[in-house]
This record gives C-alpha cells, sequence and structure tokens, in this order.
C-alpha cells in the first residue's frame, strides 16, 4: 500500500498532553513526519515541539459560525500538507464530530477515546464512530466495556513514554517512604478526605510523607490543606500553592517510591475509574516503573497485580510500615513492571503503527 507518511495529531481541548509524546515518538520512529494542531496554552507547555514537522495552534471562540470556519482552515491547512492520517487525542466533542464529517474521506481518522461511556450515551460520538477507521483506548481492562459490537474497532496502547525533563535536586532523607499522588486536587476525582482520617487514626510513622502534585490553590486544593490543618498532619504532607512546572513535578516524581490514584468507592467518579475511564496516574507507574500504592477495589485487575501494594481502611497503616521496614518490596515490584513486555517502546510502536497502516 503506497500512502503520504504525513500525520497530523490534533488535540482541541487543553489536556491530555500526556499522550502526545508517545504517539509523537512512534510516528517519528517509523519514519512519519508529524504536525500538531492544538490549543496554544499546550504548545506552550509541552517541551518536545521542535520534534514536530510544524505545529498549528487555535482559539475557538465558542461561536459556532467562527469555530466552522475555523475547522474549514483547518481542513484546508491538512489537505495542503497532504495529511493521510489524522490522529484526534481526544476522539470526543462537538469539534471532533464537525471536523471528521467535513474532511474528505481519504483522509483516515483515528482517536484516543478517553471516556468509553461516550460510546454508550453520546449522540455526537456516533458520528464521530462512522468516520473513525479505529479508537485506541489507553488501558487493557477499559476493552471489556467497549460494547460489543465496536470491539473490532478498538485497539490498546500504552502512552507511557515521557520527554526528559530537566531534574532539580531534591535531597531525599535516608529511610523515609515518600509517596506521590499526582494530579489536579479535586475530591471527585480522590479522597483526600479518606486519607487524611486513615492518617488521624493510624498516625504511621512520621517517615512517611504524601506529595500532593497538584496546584493547591486551584479546585479543592484550599479544602483540602485547611483539613490537613486542622487535624494536624502537616508532618504527613508536602504541598504546593502554585502550578508546577514540567521540572519541579517530575523532579519530585522521580524521588518518590510509590505512586497513590487515591481511588476509594466513596469518590463520585469511582463507578467510571472501574469501568470507562483510567487514572493518569496508572500511566506514570507503568511509565516511570513506580509501583502503585492502590485500594484493593483494583486488586482483581490483572492489570495492577503485578504493579501495586494494595490497602483497605484495615490494613492502610500496616501495609505502609512493612513497606518502610523493607525498601526492597519496592524494588521488587519495579522489576515485575519491567519485565512486563507490553510495557516496552518496540512493542508499543509497532502495535501502534500496526493498527494505522492496517485500517
Amino acid at each position: 500500500m503506497i500512502f503520504s507518511r504525513n500525520t497530523a495529531i490534533i488535540e482541541f481541548g487543553d489536556s491530555h498532553d500526556e499522550c502526545i509524546y508517545s504517539q509523537l515518538r512512534f510516528l517519528n520512529q517509523s519514519k512519519y513526519r508529524v504536525f500538531l494542531i492544538s490549543s496554544e496554552k499546550i504548545i506552550k507547555r509541552i517541551n518536545f515541539v521542535n520534534e514536530f514537522e510544524e505545529t498549528k495552534s487555535l482559539q475557538f471562540s465558542g461561536n459556532f459560525l467562527k469555530d466552522i470556519n475555523i475547522l474549514f482552515s483547518i481542513k484546508k491547512y491538512l489537505i495542503s500538507k497532504r495529511i493521510y492520517f489524522v490522529i484526534f487525542n481526544s476522539a470526543n466533542g462537538l469539534l471532533v464530530r464537525n471536523l471528521s464529517l467535513i474532511l474528505p474521506k481519504k483522509i483516515k481518522q483515528f482517536g484516543i477515546l478517553h471516556f468509553v461511556d461516550k460510546l454508550w450515551n453520546s449522540r455526537s460520538q456516533r458520528f464521530i464512530t462512522n468516520r473513525i477507521s479505529k479508537y485506541f483506548v489507553i488501558n487493557e481492562y477499559l476493552k471489556k466495556y467497549v460494547p460489543d459490537k465496536l470491539k473490532n474497532k478498538t485497539e490498546c496502547f500504552y502512552p507511557i513514554f515521557f520527554p526528559r525533563n530537566k531534574q532539580i535536586e531534591i535531597k531525599k532523607p535516608e529511610n523515609h517512604l515518600w509517596i506521590a499522588i499526582p494530579g489536579q486536587i479535586e475530591f471527585n476525582k480522590r479522597d483526600y478526605s479518606g486519607l487524611t482520617k486513615l492518617l488521624y487514626k493510624f498516625r504511621p510513622e512520621p517517615t512517611i510523607k504524601f506529595f500532593l502534585l497538584g496546584n493547591g490553590r486551584d479546585y479543592d486544593g484550599g479544602t483540602v490543606r485547611q483539613i490537613i490543618n486542622e487535624n494536624r498532619l502537616n508532618r504527613y504532607f508536602l504541598t504546593f500553592d502554585r502550578y508546577l512546572e514540567n521540572e519541579l513535578f517530575y523532579s519530585y516524581l522521580l524521588k518518590c517510591d510509590l505512586i497513590m490514584p487515591l481511588i476509594h468507592p466513596v469518590i463520585p467518579r469511582f463507578e467510571n475509574y472501574m469501568k470507562y475511564q483510567i487514572s493518569g496516574n496508572f500511566n506514570l507507574s507503568f511509565g516511570y516503573k513506580i509501583p502503585l500504592f492502590l485500594h484493593t477495589s483494583f486488586a482483581n485487575f490483572d492489570e495492577f497485580k503485578k504493579a501495586s501494594f494494595f490497602y483497605n481502611e484495615d490494613n492502610f497503616a500496616e501495609i505502609l510500615n512493612t513497606i518502610l521496614k523493607d525498601i526492597s518490596l519496592i524494588t521488587k515490584k519495579s522489576e515485575e513492571i519491567k519485565s512486563e513486555k507490553k510495557y516496552d517502546f518496540e512493542y508499543q510502536r509497532i502495535n501502534y503503527i500496526r493498527t494505522i497502516e492496517n485500517n
């Protein structure tokens, strides 16, 4: 089959840029020319922008006619660059639907589905599905919850490869256990209240510390910090009152021994995480080979058995203290993650490229 290797990755939102770098590497190493079309915020945020053939920034207004004109300008741009493959980094929403409908059929469309439930209950998603050659989900367990009629139209890949970031020197005391909780501080995503209650109840060793790697001023950050202060749990936490630049975020993350998604049955989106979407913490764990500290609700998932230490409300302190006394347990878990074939770069690259070229 003869085709142009010109490919465009398109992201209309301001998030999910953590999925872009892996795709760029897969495509670049397979001799594709890769173009990025995204918001100005993402283009400014990523530190690998020079690895694209070209970038084009977007700014939608919310005005239907103006936004339609922008979509037609994107169509014109794609045709002028002889783009053969379009990959929607977030394959949902009205903008994706509208662009997918106006693109010529000779341009093959693919997309990452971050919320599998869209396939069940979104009218606009049906139009996207009709134009998409193949969906990607970013964890194997999500495929189980794809409608049967679309399972053959769905493939999985793991965006677990990340650009190198400059490291800030951070000194970690010996015999300390550091646990990262990355991401926006939101109660609907993570059970911060439950964590503080467990720490208040069990009072584990003071050498155990939790790093809230998100902006403590946004969303529920202020409330969480207030709860920590009121319960005099400050010695267990490090929080930040600003946005964490990549250098600072990854410097702390790579010093941590465990990653804690903090997904408990009480959070509003718990059912979603069990069936329809993943926590970005999972892919950080698989990518950096840092074991997960995960609630026992996930213990039956094959995906997490090798990568995780499981806890519940009763054994929380016991598990932490056991790990603290024998840090080699973390090393063993890390080695188990490394041994998993599907987390290998070449395995993922071949699978991703094969999916694009054969559909």
